[in-house]
């Protein structure tokens, strides 16, 4: 199983072998052959989870935001989600 912990903030996008090059981060990952993709790393409103999920990850870590926003950010991500 390949999977791809893709930090959001990181300058550029991986390329095939994960290694993070020149490009706008965030912008490719969905181009990848990666059994999963789980986004990590700055994600602290609905808005970054939402970015992140548009562009390929699978899954997303919000261990930040928990921190600093508490339940509330698992309620404002879980209401932006479309049912």
């Amino acid at each position: 199983m390949r999977i791809l912990i893709y930090k959001r903030t990181h300058t550029g996008d991986p390329d095939l072998k994960g290694r993070f090059g020149i490009h706008d981060c965030m912008g490719r990952v969905r181009d990848y052959d990666y059994d999963a993709v789980i986004g990590v790393g700055g994600i602290v409103s609905a808005e970054h989870a939402r970015a992140t999920l548009l562009a390929g990850a699978n899954l997303i870590q919000i261990y930040t935001g928990f921190a600093y926003r508490g339940s509330a950010l698992l309620e404002e991500i879980v209401d932006a989600l479309p049912t």
